[in-house]
């Protein structure tokens, strides 16, 4: 299969904040809190081009190497499924074993992740349950045994309404977003307090959202020191509120904007439906993000180097 890869060097011009630096101005928190009022302050985004490109590979761009900064990728705990048809969920430590079953006839439990979504240094387990499509945070301060979790644990807020876009949407740890020292839990575009959650445990009063992001996200990187929370990867969204899917926003402190050039119609609408994605890695000092989708015609993918120069953004 014929794979066309096209390497690009950004335009240089720098972080800096003097006036050679060609920078873009636009509204870049991608965040929109119930607590705050007024307009979203006007922010300086740094603006990237890709550094390399492939459309349709079969074998994609070569591993930028060094280090994953997924977000997660060393937080997974020892749980695996057993059981009919992987029906329940152990999860193993040094005292014994936590066994979750799924409640009533073909019940199963899905493992979503981990996180301390109370601040008390352990790790509780995210999980869904079907056929019911449930979410609960399972402590960690379980003896081992087994349990329901629908007994056990703290149910999560989850949009079921019609036209919602988070209907239907996985439950995911996402760091301490609100930075009280708790993890936080993602439904689509919608934010929970991990804490609040937790602290809701039979209570039938509904924990709103404290944040929705503008758009669904794509990836979660942890680009900004390891005392600050992960980053999303969403698409930027218009004035119209609709999201453009020709420029990606990655919402770190330093607001970088990747650039999907070439983009085509095919690759918007594989975007709309859910396909892009964004991995990185840490390599030699520079922040390396992919961002892209794969088919069965192969795989296409942006590159982007956050460290880079600044460049300034075309057609604007």
């Amino acid at each position: 299969m014929a794979a066309a890869l096209v390497l690009a060097a950004a335009c240089s011009s720098g972080r800096s904040s003097g006036p050679e630096s060609p920078t873009t101005t636009a509204s870049h928190s991608g965040l929109s809190s119930e607590s705050s009022s007024g307009p979203v302050p006007t922010t300086t985004v740094c603006v990237h081009h890709p550094t390399a490109r492939v459309r349709d590979s079969y074998y994609g761009l070569p591993g930028p190497g060094g280090r994953s900064i997924a977000f997660g990728a060393s937080r997974q705990l020892p749980v695996d499924t057993g059981g009919p048809n992987g029906t329940s969920l152990f999860r193993r430590g040094p005292a014994g074993t936590v066994i979750l079953i799924g409640g009533g006839p073909g019940g199963q439990v899905v493992y979503r992740g981990s996180g301390d979504f109370d601040g008390d240094g352990r790790s509780d387990l995210l999980i869904d349950t079907v056929p019911d499509y449930r979410t609960y945070i399972v402590p960690g301060t379980l003896a081992p045994g087994t349990y329901d979790p629908a007994v056990v644990g703290t149910s999560v807020p989850h949009p079921r309404d019609e036209g919602s876009p988070d209907t239907g949407a996985f439950p995911a740890v996402v760091g301490d977003q609100n930075h009280d020292g708790a993890d936080d839990i993602s439904v689509g575009t919608s934010l929970y307090s991990g804490r609040q959650v937790m602290a809701h445990h039979g209570d039938t009063k509904p924990v709103r959202p404290f944040r929705i992001l503008s758009a669904s996200y794509a990836g979660l990187l942890q680009i900004d020191p390891a005392d600050a929370p992960p980053s999303f990867v969403v698409p930027e969204v218009s004035d119209d509120v609709t999201a453009s899917f020709d420029r990606v926003d990655v919402l770190d402190r330093r607001s970088d904007r990747l650039v999907l050039d070439g983009i085509t119609q095919a690759d918007r609408d594989l975007f709309a439906q859910g396909y892009g994605a964004a991995s990185g890695a840490l390599v030699g000092g520079h922040y390396i993000v992919d961002f892209g989708y794969s088919t069965r015609s192969g795989a296409t993918t942006w590159r982007f180097d956050l460290d880079a120069p600044c460049a300034a953004e075309q057609g604007r």
